[in-house]
């Protein structure tokens, strides 16, 4: 349960929220491709399936409960410890050596890009439902098909798969975003 715990904060929550019209991430203006607002929560379903031992299953909430400046740019601060930003491409983390590039939306079709922690290629670049709103969804994976994962401009991270002798899947079952409740929150 702890590895699955573990997993879900390092592979997943950088969740966010933007206009439930908005699916073109930079398409002009200065507007964040996945906008971050204080109270936005994110509802996630976790599984872990390890050779031999009977599968695990837990659901977590990820939440944004501040803002911070940090290096002269805001911040937000989510309940799993994650600081994120978005700008109009890409959304970026802050870590123990300042900002890096966490994922990024300006990809195409086998470009090998370092999103999530880990380098990938990106698979598919389409245009997709997620709880009824269409998004533009990033398909990446690593080149040895280990590490799998999909985010879009309204939700951010919407599904990670790790396996490596195990399965790890975390996918998003609901969110509330501003007044608005989608899927299972």
């Amino acid at each position: 349960m702890k590895l699955t715990a573990v997993l879900c904060v390092v592979l997943f929550l950088p969740l966010a929220a933007c206009d439930d019209n908005s699916t073109n991430p930079g398409g002009g203006g200065a507007n964040p491709s996945v906008p971050f607002t204080v109270g936005n929560a994110y509802r996630t379903r976790s599984s872990m399936t390890v050779p031999g031992l009977p599968p695990s299953e837990s659901f977590q909430t990820d939440s944004i409960t501040a803002d911070t400046t940090l290096g002269g740019k805001i911040y937000y601060v989510f309940t799993s410890r994650k600081l994120l930003r978005s700008t109009p491409d890409a959304v970026y983390r802050w870590n123990d050596t300042g900002e890096v590039e966490y994922y990024r939306f300006s990809v195409s079709v086998n470009d090998t890009i370092n999103a999530l922690g880990f380098w990938a290629i990106v698979q598919s670049v389409d245009q997709d439902s997620i709880f009824g709103t269409n998004q533009l969804c990033v398909n990446i994976s690593d080149q040895y098909f280990f590490n799998y994962a999909t985010y879009s401009t309204k939700f951010g991270v919407v599904n990670t798969q790790q396996s490596m002798g195990f399965i790890s899947t975390t996918t998003l079952v609901g969110a509330r975003i501003g007044s608005r409740t989608y899927g299972s929150i």
